[in-house]
């Protein structure tokens, strides 16, 4: 027998145990994967799921936004129309006060009424219901 098949027969042991080793580093590799690909698809699913939330978080802010600023209309609309009876009232008390006891109770009354009327209507605008006791 020649050295170089002597060493081969010598090494036929190794070489079953070695291809073994690599059938199972084979499998491991494999089965790896499949254990990645299905990592994967949970980031991928979570990913997603993010993305959802952020398209949803922004159309819920500007919704918000647009709602804020309706309020603060409504609120600049109420503060002129209150800004309006407030010196519709003055005016009242000092027609009064300079006309002493001369001034006619239906001229106060009427100016009153229509002052009363377009604060209701500006509130009713905006979107706010005046309610007074006995109406």
């Amino acid at each position: 027998m020649s050295d170089k098949y002597a060493a081969l027969i010598a090494a036929k042991p190794y070489a079953l145990r070695f291809s073994r080793l690599w059938e199972r580093y084979d499998e491991a590799c494999h089965g790896n994967a499949e254990h990645m690909r299905d990592i994967l698809e949970l980031t991928l699913d979570a990913l997603e799921t993010a993305e959802r939330r952020i398209v949803n978080s922004d159309r819920d802010v500007l919704a918000l936004l647009a709602e804020r600023d309706a309020d603060k209309a409504k609120i600049a609309e109420l503060a002129e129309s209150h800004s309006k009876l407030r010196d519709t009232l003055a005016a009242i008390h000092n027609t009064i006060r300079m006309d002493g006891g001369y001034t006619p109770l239906a001229a106060i009354l009427n100016a009153s009424k229509r002052a009363h009327e377009k604060s209701a209507a500006a509130a009713a605008a905006a979107g706010i219901s005046l309610k007074i006791e006995g109406e």
